[in-house]
């Protein structure tokens, strides 16, 4: 559950992805703002669609 700050936050900047890592020495869940995909202008990169 969000609190009213971190809901307004994350809907301004157009969602939150969460994904968990597992490789080598990395290891935890990484949080990132935006639409998933919307780095991706190449359409090249998993995730995008």
């Amino acid at each position: 559950m969000l609190d009213a700050q971190t809901r307004e936050i994350v809907q301004q900047s157009g969602g939150l992805t969460i994904d968990f890592i597992d490789e080598n020495h990395r290891r935890g869940y990484m949080l990132k703002l935006g639409k998933p995909g919307a780095d991706c202008s190449s359409g090249g990169c998993s995730g995008c669609g």
